[in-house]
């Protein structure tokens, strides 16, 4: 196995999926411990931006070390960046997403976009608009060559995007009905309408 130590390197900003930044994820095999982990969908703008172009060299570099000169990722079994056609497509991907799998076996530091620690899971959810703090780490062991992100930290750059988790927030699921009633400072009566309908409580 090289010695190579690959640089750490800042990802372009990309659309948040699946984070598991407080609690390790639920491994597939329950023999094998949980990671702290993530996807990110990097849009085709990002793809053009200069911190893609250092994220794919860092990654060739690191490959070309472990190894050799000339060996392309796609003749590895694993691998951290993907094309959506390659994968199974979730909602909030675009057919020129270019995605990003990283994990760790350490819990990541999460800040804002103002470099200030998150501490609550309840302000982290998919959709938000990310980027990432990873190091590329090329290996070789009996049966399985690859290469991966190793994930150390994460920065929240916008939460204005839709949420992919499925969650409202509770502004938006209730009416203002009883917000009316308030400033009108008496109960608004409700017309029940008088028709055939089975009554279900009958």
């Amino acid at each position: 196995m090289s010695k190579f130590k690959a640089p750490s390197l800042i990802t372009p900003e990309g659309i948040l999926m699946f984070p598991a930044f407080f609690t390790p994820a639920t491994p597939l095999d329950p023999s094998k411990p949980g990671k702290y982990q993530c996807m990110l969908a990097i849009r085709k703008d990002q793809q053009k931006s200069e911190a893609f172009k250092n994220l794919q060299m860092g990654i060739k570099e690191a490959i070309e070390a472990e190894f050799g000169a000339g060996t392309l990722m796609s003749s590895l079994k694993n691998k951290p960046i993907f094309k959506v056609s390659e994968i199974k497509k979730y909602d909030g991907m675009l057919d020129d997403d270019i995605i990003l799998r990283v994990s760790s076996e350490r819990k990541p530091g999460i800040v804002d976009r103002n470099r200030q620690d998150i501490m609550n899971p309840l302000d982290i959810w998919s959709g938000q608009t990310a980027r990432l703090y990873v190091q590329p780490y090329a290996y070789d062991v009996p049966g399985n060559k690859g290469i991966k992100l190793t994930l150390n930290a994460v920065q929240i750059i916008r939460t204005d995007g839709e949420r992919l988790d499925g969650q409202r927030p509770a502004s938006a699921v209730f009416g203002d009905e009883y917000a009316e009633q308030k400033s009108a400072g008496k109960p608004k009566a409700t017309k029940v309408p008088q028709d055939d309908t089975e009554d279900l409580f009958a």
